[in-house]
């Protein structure tokens, strides 16, 4: 069974999630700009594509824009790992609340 919220093919190849997408890289594009004059010479598409579809994955997984937003949870210049157990933890918490209820 598949979640009606769960992003396919059909959902991310549509002009709002290409909008949603390049809002909210504008927000990241002047901090990562300037993580990333630090860290020597970095392909901003390449790191634009993979982050991409780390939001892809994270919606994919039925967290919402607005959380991924409050936690920050597609931070580019946060190594991969640290966002993966920072959107573990979320996920648990909302899975045991719920069964509490």
């Amino acid at each position: 069974m598949t979640l009606a919220t769960t992003p396919t093919t059909s959902i991310t190849a549509t002009p709002r999630f290409a909008v949603l997408c390049d809002r909210r890289w504008r927000e990241w594009r002047g901090p990562l700009a300037v993580w990333a004059s630090t860290r020597g010479p970095t392909n901003m598409t390449a790191v634009q594509r993979e982050w991409r579809e780390w939001l892809l994955h994270l919606l994919s997984l039925g967290i919402e824009m607005r959380v991924i937003r409050r936690l920050a949870l597609d931070d580019p210049r946060e190594p991969r790992l640290v966002l993966q157990a920072k959107a573990e933890l979320y996920l648990s918490k909302r899975r045991s609340k719920r069964n509490d209820e």
